[in-house]
């Protein structure tokens, strides 16, 4: 390795970890409302200790420089529609994960992966994303308090812009979606740094006096797999396995220019194990950076940072969720621009079961519960026109399973 390898290997393990570093502000924020407030230093340290992980791994397993994070998607999903939606504690959740990372483990391992991707047809497998979008794009705009419900009903939500908090979350979309399209490396992180410096000067943010420390790891607890077994958390399960299997794969095809053979498939699986004892939600591969080395040199520094991160874990929690919440708002918007890739001459069967499924995710506040209703329809449709042969078996295995659970069978 000559030395302008060797700057440009430093300078995109630096421009990895500004460009993820995000997660470990937004994350903890996130699952602080799960596992309690009093936490979220613990889980800061946490998440640092399984980037850095992660981003190990994938250097043994990918043979191009890619990066795997702690899922935004699995993270929204399991704390807001589980934990808060259903009352689940938060041990009985991580058990969940580690359910999911071994499915994910066993699809990788086999050709089970090509058969996922044949079985659900693309609208259905973009729909999901956009779903999970919206549904992360609501949860944004009600914790900056854009949106508000003093009501019972859909139709008591109104739009609040009195406090000055509202607005420096607006402001934080603002600047997230400005740094993101000028493409400026650590977008994210520089639009939360942007917005605290602004409340910190208007008075609205006060920093809490904080310190380095060594952060013990483990008084949250451990995985309960037991509890597993007496909560019905099998649709969510099969609906995130699902989700991050396509949106892994997808990566896979993207970043290494292959069609992918599942070596990523098979890092985030292992990443989501070793996530799942560390009571954190599942790993999968980043899409928001690109790296132009050509060996893993970016992945160590990275890692090594992330490691360094965990020791400043208190300066990553000074920032209210009010401003870190905006990102669920912009990262949603990105994941609902999926919905484009849907071919304008799909059937009106196909454009139905794909408003079902993402439209469906805000309705019953469930991506599970509209990915079942989504399958139903579709089933059902295809089914009566006489095409239900066509249906891969998989769909009719999945959508059993999926009212197995909602009728609390399974």
């Amino acid at each position: 390795m000559d030395i302008d390898e060797l700057k440009l290997a430093v300078k995109d393990g630096i421009k990895a970890y500004l460009s993820l570093s995000y997660l470990l502000i937004l994350i903890p924020s996130i699952l602080s409302l799960a596992i309690g407030e009093v936490h979220k230093v613990e889980i800061t340290s946490l998440v640092a200790i399984s980037l850095a992980i992660t981003t190990l791994i994938t250097t043994w397993f990918v043979k191009k420089p890619l990066f795997i994070s702690v899922s935004l998607i699995s993270s929204v999903v399991l704390v807001y529609a589980v934990a808060i939606g259903k009352g689940v504690a938060w041990p009985i959740i991580a058990a969940g994960v580690i359910v999911e990372a071994l499915l994910m483990l066993a699809t990788a391992m086999s050709t089970f992966k090509k058969e996922i991707v044949k079985a659900f047809p693309h609208f259905i497998r973009y729909a999901l994303i956009a779903g999970i979008g919206i549904y992360m794009m609501y949860i944004g705009f009600f914790e900056i308090g854009f949106i508000k419900s003093p009501g019972t009903t859909p139709f008591s939500l109104f739009i609040d812009l009195s406090s000055p908090e509202v607005l420096l979350g607006l402001i934080t979309i603002i600047f997230a979606s400005t740094y993101i399209l000028n493409k400026v490396p650590g977008a994210l992180l520089l639009s939360l740094v942007t917005s605290l410096i602004i409340g910190v000067m208007l008075g609205i943010v006060q920093i809490p006096d904080v310190k380095v420390q060594a952060v013990e790891i483990r008084s949250i607890g451990l995985p309960d797999v037991n509890g597993l077994m007496n909560t019905g958390l099998f649709s969510i399960i099969i609906t995130l396995f699902l989700v991050e299997t396509f949106h892994t794969i997808e990566a896979e095809k993207a970043v290494t220019k292959r069609k992918g053979d599942g070596e990523t498939l098979l890092a985030s699986s292992i990443g989501s194990f070793i996530n799942g004892f560390l009571l954190l939600p599942s790993a999968v591969p980043s899409i928001e950076l690109s790296i132009k080395s050509k060996n893993h040199l970016p992945n160590y520094i990275a890692s090594m940072l992330f490691v360094l991160s965990a020791y400043f874990a208190p300066y990553f929690t000074t920032i209210p969720y009010y401003i870190t919440s905006a990102l669920l708002v912009v990262m949603g918007g990105l994941f609902v621009s999926v919905i484009r890739h849907i071919k304008m001459s799909s059937g009106l069967d196909e454009l139905l079961t794909t408003a079902l499924i993402s439209v469906g995710s805000l309705i019953f506040l469930s991506p599970a519960y509209a990915l079942t209703v989504g399958l139903l329809f579709y089933i059902l449709i295809k089914t009566i026109e006489g095409e239900g042969k066509h249906v891969h078996p998989l769909l009719y295995i999945t959508i059993v399973l999926l009212l197995l659970d909602y009728f609390k069978v399974i």
